[in-house]
């Protein structure tokens, strides 16, 4: 029996994915290099972080496409978890390969949900066991290991091998599922990235998960032109067209790193982050906004990996009356412990107003203790919440890790640029 997964991550925006083959195929990749991929003998494919490269297609099949791959731009031996998929417009389904160093006995899964939470997601999971490939089709109703659907005839081509150290398992997925279990690959959906280990044939807690930050649009519908936007391994800024802002010689214009949902405001926000450096404290000065109210923690945690071990992370939630603030060290995937030296976060307030809940706080641009990690310079960003029961913040109800590192300069010029994360 499949465990809890390890890993766990949503696209941040619907995928759109056209099985209606034409002369021209647009693709708004979401990739965080430009890499040309030789898709058939007359295909080509560009992806790229700020264009949407035309793609021409041949009758049968699209382009590649790239969906989420750990690290960014990885290949073969070099990936984690990769997923590629390409329509087949004949057949009406999206052909999928995942690769992976992880090993036997490891289960990776991709979850397509209409929110970026696991209840209420349509989770396919596979793993190499030795011998063959063990595939399932599952819906998650809350958060623990997803049943099986009753009809696991939606997911189909089933393959896998293991070579050099690389595993790949291939499969297919209808566009629109007749399952009442299955969520259908036409519309716009988040989707969800997860991997962990299989222990005695059962699945265990993801060790990794990310969820994409936007709804992802797939369309499987008829046209002259369709457009397929991926949006699953980068995170493009919410407010901005570009990541340059132009400064003062005191502070930035303020970013926000992350909105839930997208380019939400006021009550609409389940977590906001906002950031503005003050070039002349050496601090970056957060704002979070949430409508969840009281006993409700937020948390950003800053890392040099995608993982939440060795992450600092800055807590906070508003008891009732005050905000209680924290600055922590995960150094493993439980509650990470308070540092010994709280000096390092300032300028904390917080009010209720409204439904909406402030929390504002400012953060060292270089950090003197030893368990930060300075903001300077380029890291993971990890955003997340949860609830607090009896005083102590419970396990996280959602979590999304940025797909690349996020740079933040603290250094005053006519033009500071900084990358937000969603």
């Amino acid at each position: 029996v499949p465990s809890q997964h390890t890993s766990q991550v949503v696209s941040s925006s619907k995928i759109p994915i056209s099985c209606i083959a034409s002369a021209t195929t647009t693709v708004a990749p979401a990739a965080t290099t430009t890499q040309t991929v030789a898709a058939a003998a007359t295909t080509t494919q560009i992806v790229a972080t700020t264009t949407n490269a035309p793609v021409t297609t041949v009758s049968s099949l699209s382009g590649s496409v790239t969906y989420r791959q750990l690290p960014a731009g990885c290949t073969g031996s070099g990936c984690r978890y990769k997923l590629v998929g390409t329509v087949n417009p004949v057949k009406k389904v999206v052909e999928f390969e995942w690769t992976t160093d992880l090993g036997t006995n490891k289960w990776l899964a991709l979850g397509v949900s209409n929110d970026q939470l696991m209840p209420n997601t349509d989770v396919i999971m596979g793993y190499w066991d030795g011998s063959k490939v063990v595939m399932s089709d599952r819906y998650a109703v809350q958060n623990s290991l997803p049943g099986l659907d009753r009809d696991q005839s939606q997911t189909t081509n089933i393959s896998g091998s293991q070579t050099g150290g690389v595993t790949t398992i291939r499969f297919s997925r209808d566009c629109t599922s007749s399952d009442a279990d299955d969520i259908s690959l036409e519309g716009s959906h988040y989707l969800l990235f997860a991997y962990g280990p299989v222990v005695a044939s059962t699945p265990s807690q993801h060790n990794f998960r990310v969820a994409s930050l936007n709804k992802i649009s797939i369309s499987c519908g008829t046209s002259s032109t369709t457009t397929q936007s991926t949006g699953a391994t980068t995170l493009p800024p919410v407010t901005t067209a570009t990541s340059t802002s132009t400064t003062t010689s005191s502070q930035s214009a303020p970013f926000t790193y992350h909105s839930n949902p997208a380019g939400c405001t006021g009550s609409s926000c389940i977590y906001k982050l906002v950031g503005t450096v003050n070039y002349a404290r050496q601090v970056v000065e957060f704002e979070w906004t949430t409508r969840m109210g009281a006993d409700n923690w937020l948390a950003l945690g800053v890392s040099n990996d995608m993982f939440m071990a060795n992450t600092d992370v800055i807590m906070g939630y508003w008891d009732g009356t005050q905000v209680v603030m924290s600055d922590r060290f995960a150094i493993a995937y439980s509650l990470p412990p308070v540092d010994s030296d709280q000096s390092q976060t300032t300028d904390v307030s917080g009010s209720v107003s409204g439904g909406v809940t402030t929390i504002k706080f400012s953060r060292a641009c270089t950090s003197s203790d030893p368990q930060d990690i300075s903001l300077e310079g380029s890291h993971y960003l990890i955003f997340a919440y949860g609830v607090v029961l009896a005083s102590v913040p419970s396990q996280h109800t959602s979590q999304v890790v940025s797909s690349s590192k996020i740079p933040i300069s603290c250094i005053a010029s006519a033009t500071t640029t900084v990358a937000p994360a969603a």
